[in-house]
């Protein structure tokens, strides 16, 4: 299932739609990284107030932490993630030789999924197993197969681990009299400018706003950070808009 996420994540920061919702692992299903997030913004109300990714040099691994907040409950979690550096590449179809090759989305990965278990973590249990009903009413699941152990020889000596990783402190919690993020659609564009910036603070210059006359466009002027985008892509949805994919922005329309 974290390879099927990965692989999610790296086409989330090449721009791809993800369509994926749920996943069938072992008999059970599960939400995927796209599902939880499209699990909280049908929730509504929940959002992820900060997000944190650090180096440990020691394990050679990157690890995030993200804080959730769930206004409907007052509830705040955090979640954590690690994601080694260097990744796994096979030299052969039969998957008996690799070598390993530094990951260039390691950073990201390791953040987009302390987001995810964040979200997770401050969803109730009963919506999400709604959502995935609902989900697997519309797509039968991909069922997630683990590949039987094979030898496998490589050059690499990988050392091995004792214990699990270090936890980085987990970010203070937000006080409640922070602003939440505004709902219903910009009376203006003028609106919609100042409510970006408010919620992006020292970010709101990464994205280019226009009045498109029939809907609002914002649009990206360089790669996001995954942790901007999510934060963007629950402001938006907030104010009404979604993304659209082939256009390659977001859009709301004009009510």
């Amino acid at each position: 299932m974290e390879a099927a996420d990965n692989a999610q994540i790296v086409a989330e920061i090449n721009g791809e739609m993800l369509k994926e919702m749920v996943y069938t692992v072992k008999g059970k299903n599960r939400l995927s990284y796209a599902g939880a997030k499209f699990a909280a913004i049908q929730l509504g109300d929940i959002h992820v107030r900060e997000s944190t990714v650090t180096y440990n040099k020691e394990l050679d691994q990157f690890e995030a932490s993200a804080l959730a907040y769930n206004a409907n409950n007052k509830l705040t979690l955090p979640g954590h993630a690690e994601q080694p550096r260097m990744m796994k590449v096979w030299d052969d179809k039969e998957k008996t030789k690799f070598h390993m090759e530094p990951d260039d989305f390691a950073r990201r990965k390791a953040a987009s999924k302390s987001v995810r278990n964040a979200l997770m973590a401050v969803m109730p249990a009963d919506h999400i197993a709604a959502y995935m009903k609902a989900m697997i009413d519309k797509r039968k699941p991909r069922v997630i197969r683990n590949p039987s152990p094979k030898k496998v020889e490589s050059e690499t000596v990988v050392k091995p681990r004792v214990g699990d990783p270090p936890r980085q402190e987990a970010p203070k919690p937000v006080e409640e009299s922070k602003k939440e993020t505004p709902k219903g659609p910009p009376k203006s564009i003028d609106d919609l400018i100042a409510r970006i910036a408010a919620f992006l603070p020292g970010h709101s210059e990464l994205v280019v706003i226009s009045d498109r006359g029939d809907y609002y466009r914002i649009g990206r002027k360089r790669t996001l950070d995954t942790e901007i985008e999510n934060h963007l892509d629950f402001i938006v949805s907030e104010m009404g808009g979604e993304w659209d994919n082939d256009k390659n922005e977001w859009r709301i329309e004009k009510k």
